[in-house]
């Protein structure tokens, strides 16, 4: 039986199983995608571009819940949560091993009083709300993103296209997607495609773990005193507020492109193709910013994870000075994996 978190490769299969159970699920819900003979290449489309591995939101989670695990998160949580140990074999370990993660049971114990095992339950529910929220949340990055990609290389290609520019280079990372690009306008409508790419990244913004199910980050602690019931309130509060923003976000960069485009197209309509090098450029400009600007979005989303994951550790676990000093340092870790990744975006999609 597993001891240990899974090693990078077994990370990023068990994130690709999960992008897969993901297009299943939708494929499998008629009220989003319609059951149409373009709804079901569309679908064989998605599970192509899973393959395609830019963005490296996967390996920041994935060394994140590395340096938690067993100083700040027991093993047996991360297990259970990727679907190892069943939620009866977690509590049994609980029970058995007596993981004292509850500060008022460390209290207890040292004061030779019984230790209430409901409140750590209750704690390590919380703890694998927050884990669960992290992993859906690479898992509908990714894709989301790849998507993103796949559909400005196909404003890119209907442009050059209409303009006789196919020999003109575009950022390289857009290369990526032209197989899949290829079968998509090979089998579907242009029109067709922009709704089912529409339609589909509403799909994924969906939340399993919205606001409503955080509330149990609240509710779900116990045996507090009123500052540390406060200071809990307070985190969940400016989690949401971060998120709400995040979310304004990401629908204003969505309508600024669809107005960009728009107003590309209009005009390259209305010059007979003169000066198609400067309009050329700006679409390129535009599909690379709208990525570029979304990327940022994911990262602060990341850093909002983070946040509540780091306070409910702080808030919650028999925690040292030490202890907190590394949290600290995690800190500094997390904000340079996030800072090189999203440098990295910028030197893929960025135009020389």
């Amino acid at each position: 039986m597993e001891t240990t978190l899974f090693d990078i490769n077994k990370w990023n299969k068990y994130i690709y199983d999960k992008k897969k159970e993901l297009i299943d699920d939708i494929e499998n819900t008629n009220n989003t995608l319609d059951t149409s003979n373009s709804s079901t290449i569309f679908n064989d489309i998605l599970k192509d571009i899973i393959n395609i591995n830019i963005f490296n939101i996967s390996y920041i989670s994935f060394m994140l819940l590395k340096f938690l695990e067993t100083s700040f998160i027991p093993t047996e949580v991360i297990l259970n949560v990727i679907n190892i140990y069943s939620d009866a074999k977690l509590c049994e370990i609980i029970i058995s091993q007596r993981i004292e993660i509850n500060k008022q049971n460390e209290h207890n114990r040292l004061n030779n009083q019984p230790i209430k095992m409901i409140d750590t339950i209750k704690y390590v529910n919380v703890l694998k709300l927050i884990i669960n929220i992290l992993v859906e949340f690479v898992v509908k990055t990714e894709l989301c993103l790849n998507l993103k990609c796949l559909l400005m290389l196909h404003f890119i290609e209907k442009y050059n296209n209409n303009n006789n520019n196919n020999n003109i280079d575009k950022p390289k990372v857009f290369n990526l997607f032209i197989r899949p690009h290829k079968l998509a306008i090979t089998h579907i409508k242009s029109s067709t495609l922009i709704l089912l790419f529409l339609k589909l990244i509403r799909k994924i913004g969906i939340e399993k773990y919205d606001s409503t199910v955080l509330i149990n980050y609240i509710d779900n602690i116990n045996n507090k005193n009123d500052n540390e019931n406060n200071n809990i309130s307070h985190n969940y509060i400016e989690y949401v507020n971060n998120k709400i923003k995040i979310n304004k976000k990401t629908k204003e960069y969505l309508d600024t492109f669809m107005i960009d485009i728009t107003n590309n197209t209009n005009n390259t309509n209305n010059t007979n193709n003169i000066n198609i090098t400067p309009i050329q450029f700006s679409i390129y400009k535009i599909c690379s910013d709208y990525i570029i600007n979304n990327s940022e979005l994911i990262i602060s989303y990341f850093k909002n994870i983070y946040f509540i994951l780091e306070q409910h550790l702080l808030n919650s676990n028999t925690i040292t000075k030490e202890k907190k000093q590394k949290l600290y340092y995690l800190k500094n870790v997390v904000k340079n994996l996030c800072d090189i990744e999203y440098d990295n975006v910028k030197k893929l999609f960025n135009i020389i």
